[in-house]
């Protein structure tokens, strides 16, 4: 929960705490925020801090999931022969 910058990195954004408890309220289990964001209120929801958008999506998605024959895959899943 932030912005990307055009750089990848994650940066900070306002009312954070109002938002994941919001997310909280909507039945999200975890959210990934920026790593400069300061700790909340204690919320049952798995925070994740991380620094950029490449370090989050692997938190997201899985560590394998950003190799580029997972990316190949995804853009061609069926390849003509």
């Amino acid at each position: 929960m932030g912005e990307v910058g055009l750089g990848g990195e994650i940066r900070r954004v306002r009312g954070v705490a109002r938002r994941l408890g919001e997310a909280v309220r909507l039945g999200f289990a975890r959210a990934i925020v920026p790593a400069a964001t300061p700790p909340t209120a204690r919320l049952a929801l798995e925070i994740i801090a991380r620094p950029d958008l490449k370090s989050a999506l692997r938190s997201a998605l899985g560590p394998e999931a950003l190799t580029r024959a997972a990316l190949r895959e995804k853009r061609d899943p069926v390849r003509p022969r």
